[in-house]
């Protein structure tokens, strides 16, 4: 039940991935921390439903860090938002998409479009 909660969390996520991509916005890698980053299977599905590496970082308040690399830039303690990163974010373990789980889940995933789809369309009717 877990597995498939978690599965419907990262093809929401991967819908929004999608969807950016149509409008010229694209993803090489995504960087992840928090609560959910501990569990090793979730970044490892994460990887294979997205076709992305997916880093989780050292960090694990990305509230703070951000306010940090903000703030560095704000007062010209780093040049860019992209040096300041570079500084400041550490990445812990990279996850690389398995290329079986890959395959299912782009099967699994048009399904859940295709549902997801029949189930809107009464409920835009009557709205």
């Amino acid at each position: 039940m877990l597995r498939a909660v978690l599965e419907g969390v990262a093809f929401e996520i991967k819908a929004i991935l999608d969807a950016l991509a149509d409008r010229g916005v694209t993803a090489r890698r995504l960087r992840v921390n928090g609560g959910g980053c501990g569990l090793r299977e979730w970044s490892r599905l994460q990887a294979s439903v997205y076709g992305l590496e997916l880093e989780t970082v050292q960090q694990q308040q990305a509230t703070l860090l951000g306010a940090a690399i903000l703030g560095a830039v704000g007062i010209g303690a780093a040049g860019s938002l992209a040096s300041a990163c570079a500084q400041m974010v550490r990445v812990a373990e990279t996850f690389r998409p398995d290329a079986a789980w890959e395959a299912a889940y782009r099967d699994v995933f048009r399904r859940h479009q295709r549902l997801g789809r029949m189930i809107r369309r009464p409920s835009e009717r009557q709205g």
